[in-house]
Parts: C-alpha cells; structure tokens; sequence
C-alpha cells in the first residue's frame, strides 16, 4: 500500500482498493453502450500502478488499483468473445478487429494526483438484502435506465462471494454499501437481466444485446469497512 503524501495545494484524499485482475480495470473503465472512461497510470519504481476512480465517500475518493509491469497506450477491451478478453496496444497500427473492441485510453501522470490514505476511516453502512435477484432487480428499476453508471462489487468472505453495490441506497455524500451472497465461490464479469422473463443470470460475456447487463468488479479482498461476522 502506498504511502500517504500531499502536494501543494492539494485537499483531495484517495484509497488504494486492489483489484482482482485487468480485466475488471478494463469493465471498470468501460460504460457498456455508452463509451469509455480513461486508465490513470503512475510509475512507481519499475511497475506501473494503474487505476480507475471510483466512488467518492464522506471525504475520501476510492480508487481501484492494479500493478503491472508494463503497459500500452490504450487498453483493447472486448466484452462480446465467449469469454472477455482486453490487452494492451499502443496507438498505431491498430488491426481490423480492433475496430469492434473498447478502447481505453491510458494516461500516465506524471505526479500526484490524491493524497494517498493508509487507512480508510470514512463512515460506511453496510445492508444486507434477501438475495443477489432482489439486489440486481431493485437497482435496474431504481436506475430508470441509467445501469451504465451502476457497479456491482465482488469479494470472497468467509468462503462466501458477496455482490453488493453502493447504487442502491443513495443519501447525499454519505454512502451505504447494500449487499448479498451468491452462495457459492464462482466469480463472474456481468450480472445479466431478462425484462421478458423477469430473470437474473451471471455471465461472463454481453454477447446477447437484448437484455440488460451491469458490470461486476471483482476485488482482490473485501472493502476494508466490510465487518460482517
């Protein structure tokens, strides 16, 4: 974890959350049907830690984190194979199937953009709802169309995966963490909503355009406010 700094003039505050794998930077940064966000990189010694913004909490920005040992320009992000794949590519030439992937610009900064926090002490509430269905089918109603801008998270916690999501309970700066278990310890990219048959289903890709997909980041361990016993 990276040490806390401040520069000048600086007065926003960030937390390191450690990602799963790549390919969750890669959903993270990418509106599905909408467009792409940007990779923020930072070189730190001979690794590139790269990472997405996330949520702001009572005075803390979450920033969701990878270390690698190098990278490309832009982050070529393909949802739609069997399986989703991404991989880094710099800006020419790009390849005729390039053309039907994501791709996410990587900018690399050069200098401090938060003051980097080693413990996260903002004030989270943490709820528990009946079941993953009830979760994901609350949040696409309450959403009214905007599920581009919802993230379902996803952590083991005591040999249970937990889906939860800051979108579901929404009260001005202070967050609340809404969350269930899936039961099980499989780990999936997309939980996919059937309007037709009233259904959800995980998934691994949003090859089917007719139904509605939200995007699930895949943690390396649990938010560090997550006390459940």
């Amino acid at each position: 974890m990276a040490k806390k700094h401040t520069a000048k003039g600086q007065n926003s505050y960030g937390y390191y959350i450690k990602l799963g794998a790549l390919l969750d930077l890669a959903r993270d940064s990418c509106v599905i049907g909408s467009g792409v966000s940007h990779i923020n990189a930072i070189r730190q010694g001979s690794k590139y830690r790269l990472f997405s913004v996330g949520e702001k909490l009572e005075g803390t920005r979450l920033l969701y984190y990878l270390d690698v040992d190098s990278k490309g320009d832009a982050l070529m992000y393909n949802p739609t194979s069997e399986e989703e794949e991404c991989e880094f590519k710099d800006a020419a030439p790009l390849t005729p199937e390039d053309y039907k992937k994501y791709k996410i610009p990587v900018v690399e900064v050069l200098g401090s953009i938060y003051a980097i926090k080693n413990k996260l002490s903002d004030a989270v509430a943490t709820v528990r709802v009946k079941s993953v269905e009830s979760l994901v089918k609350s949040v696409v109603s309450d959403t009214s169309g905007r599920t581009e801008t919802v993230r379902l998270y996803s952590f083991l916690h005591n040999a249970q995966r937990i889906i939860g999501t800051f979108s579901l309970f929404r009260d001005g700066s202070f967050k609340t963490f809404a969350y269930a278990s899936t039961g099980s310890k499989e780990q999936f990219s997309y939980m996919r909503y059937n309007y037709l048959s009233d259904s959800v289903e995980f998934c691994n890709n949003i090859a089917d355009k007719t139904l509605i997909y939200l995007r699930i980041i895949n943690l390396a361990e649990p938010f560090p406010f997550f006390k459940e016993k």
